[in-house]
């Protein structure tokens, strides 16, 4: 993905520390998620924009944000941008409008929420909020 970003002069800031891990997670939907919210942020962003990608524990949560720089999305249309085939801007190339819908199924099949702000042109801020005891997790017997 760190070529699309390139194209449009897009700088990634990872403040997720190498020793940090959040327990109790799928990793590999973990990925899909990040990567369908990173996909997204370049995407939707300006040229030469950036994009910061954090982790962090709020005692009780393990929370994940992604934010940008790029163009936001309308007040009126962060309702539906989780539903399957919406897209905020249709005339944004490729895609079918299932990755924030994918995303938002990530989250729940994990007990968490997710959380949008953004402003329109200024940029938006996804976050996640992971229970840090995951009840879908599988127990040993």
């Amino acid at each position: 993905i760190e070529d699309r970003a390139e194209m449009k002069n897009i700088t990634i800031e990872n403040l997720v520390h190498p020793g940090d891990s959040i327990a109790s997670v799928n990793k590999s939907l973990l990925y899909i998620l990040i990567f369908n919210l990173v996909s997204n942020a370049i995407k939707y962003n300006n040229d030469g924009g950036w994009i910061r990608i954090a982790s962090f524990e709020t005692g009780k949560d393990n929370c994940i944000e992604v934010t940008d720089n790029g163009i936001g999305i309308n007040t009126d249309q962060i309702s539906r941008i989780f539903d399957r085939f919406k897209r905020a801007d249709p005339s944004f190339g490729e895609g079918y409008g299932l990755g924030l819908s994918i995303v938002s199924s990530i989250v729940r099949f994990h007990n968490g929420t997710i959380n949008v702000k953004s402003i329109k042109g200024e940029g938006s801020t996804f976050k996640m909020q992971i229970p840090l005891k995951n009840v879908n997790t599988i127990q040993p017997i």
